[in-house]
């Protein structure tokens, strides 16, 4: 491992070619994503309470729903002592759930891109929460890689994360996570999964790997993968509902339109704003929803 300022690396020796296209999607500035998806840069969906529901609160009430599917509720029991985030991103969720878990006493989160990282340590700084926050500049197939490995996370999510993982790294970071999550702790996924891999047709020219999602997946997959390393899965369901994730990408869609007329500066907001409507589309029709898996380490 080697330390930087703003987190630290962590190299496995299994190789991941598919690594620099997800690296790409988020190497530009984050003050443009926050004009598309808020302040604090919740990326993955949203459940909505009434037409007043923003886009930033909604992708929050999501977060929080699966925490009590989960039986993590505000006025639960159960502690959460470590946490990790597989896919931090920007870092909103983990100074999110810094917050909701006050006495958990340390929150890995682990990514690929340097100015993720970069813009999560500053969170992280600024709400006072470095001497609980670590961040690593990790591929999600090296969880076992990470410090401590004698002390158990006892949470772990990856929320629209998987997404842009190949299948090989996808069986690896399950396995990692089978290795790294205490006995009777729990995994939190969210992901856009496809409902039939083989009839599944694109609205779109679907020759372009758009936002680095090549590699689509279906919850059996997932599940699959969960329980051959030692999981229950404890509940999956479609969350947030079709209305919800087709609410949540067309209004992805009209603040890419509002504060960027006529020409979006990011090739990745503009890959945002094409899978948006290929995301309606498959959404409407069936092919694709929005999964909300919880699993439970045996």
């Amino acid at each position: 491992m080697s330390v930087s300022d703003n987190f630290t690396v962590v190299t496995g020796q299994e190789d991941d070619p598919y690594r620099s296209r997800v690296e790409q999607v988020y190497e530009e500035n984050p003050q443009l994503w926050q004009k598309v998806l808020g302040e604090s840069l919740f990326f993955h969906h949203g459940v909505y309470e009434g037409t007043d529901t923003s886009l930033e609160d909604a992708a929050k009430k999501y977060l929080d729903a699966q925490l009590e599917l989960a039986g993590l509720a505000e006025n639960g029991t159960h502690r959460v002592n470590r946490l990790l985030d597989v896919g931090c991103g920007w870092g909103g969720v983990m100074k999110y759930l810094a917050e909701r878990f006050p006495t958990c006493r340390r929150l890995d989160g682990i990514n690929v891109s340097t100015q993720q990282l970069g813009h999560a340590k500053r969170l992280l700084v600024e709400a006072g929460l470095e001497s609980r926050g670590y961040l690593f500049l990790c591929n999600a197939q090296d969880i076992p890689l990470l410090p401590e490995p004698e002390q158990g996370y006892d949470l772990a999510i990856a929320r629209g994360s998987i997404e842009h993982f190949t299948r090989e790294v996808l069986d690896r970071t399950i396995a990692g996570l089978g290795q790294r999550v205490t006995r009777g702790g729990t995994v939190i996924i969210a992901a856009a999964l496809y409902n039939d891999l083989d009839t599944y047709k694109s609205a779109l020219d679907d020759t372009v790997d758009r936002l680095g999602c090549k590699y689509r997946k279906s919850p059996e997959q997932v599940t699959g993968l969960l329980r051959h390393y030692d999981f229950t899965v404890t509940d999956i369901r479609v969350l947030p509902n079709d209305d919800d994730a087709i609410r949540w990408f067309t209004e992805v869609q009209r603040n890419i339109d509002a504060h960027f007329p006529g020409s979006i500066p990011l090739q990745a907001l503009r890959e945002y704003q094409e899978t948006a409507s290929n995301m309606v589309a498959a959404v409407r029709s069936g092919q694709v929803s929005t999964y909300s898996i919880i699993a439970k380490r045996n």
